[in-house]
């Protein structure tokens, strides 16, 4: 579950969603950056490989162009959608930043 290691808060579906990465985020509620685990980076891998390969499938199909671009559009946002509600469950979240959890140097 996604939640600020600081205040132990869920952090908010619109937080994530409307991030510019996902991966960094700030806590709605103590304001805490915070940084997502390397599942959040391996699934935004996975999700731009999925969106690019629903617009490639639908850009070979024999759909007029205004009609790829209000299909593809929705299928965006879906896809979107569906990655963070599942960064939501499943993704962790730490401070951003902090040295008291990284190892010395030399390690």
């Amino acid at each position: 579950m996604a939640h600020c290691p600081e205040c132990f808060k869920r952090v908010p579906f619109k937080t994530i969603f409307f991030a510019l990465y996902p991966v960094w985020v700030t806590c709605s509620y103590c304001k805490t950056k915070l940084v997502a685990d390397k599942f959040v980076v391996m699934e935004g891998f996975v999700l731009i490989a999925v969106t690019v390969l629903v617009c490639v499938a639908l850009h070979l199909t024999g759909f007029p162009e205004i009609v790829k671009i209000l299909l593809a559009l929705p299928l965006v946002v879906v896809i979107a959608a569906v990655g963070t509600y599942i960064t939501q469950l499943k993704g962790t979240y730490r401070r951003r930043g902090n040295k008291a959890n990284r190892l010395p140097r030399g390690f």
